[in-house]
């Protein structure tokens, strides 16, 4: 389950009805519970990836595909999870989170 503290302006989730909507404000009302009602983790693919700009690399022995997204190469490993460095990211949240603390701006999707 995804955690309200998780979450950030901006963020990619499903809604209940199974839509993807942006996070746009956080209020201290919502708590865990609620956030399990009402947001689910919208999962990361191939294909949001490249939406969000990843560019495939050549994989490393052992890896099944690669991506570099600005200066963070993800890594796609047989069992389907992707990595940075050795934490999994299988979250749409996760990797906007992580790509905001290291590149210090928003990941945005390239809808065309």
């Amino acid at each position: 389950n995804m955690k309200a503290e998780e979450l950030r302006i901006r963020n990619w989730v499903l809604d209940n009805r199974g839509c993807y909507v942006q996070v746009y404000s956080i209020t201290s009302e919502i708590n865990n519970d609620d956030m399990s009602d009402l947001y689910k983790p919208n999962t990361l693919t191939e294909e949001i990836l490249v939406k969000f700009g990843a560019k495939r690399v050549k994989p490393r022995t052992g890896i099944q595909k690669a991506f570099m997204l600005g200066s963070i190469r993800i890594n796609l490993s047989n069992s389907g999870n992707f990595y940075y460095k050795n934490n999994v990211y299988n979250a749409v949240h996760e990797i906007q989170n992580l790509y905001y603390c290291i590149e210090k701006e928003e990941l945005t999707i390239k809808l065309d």
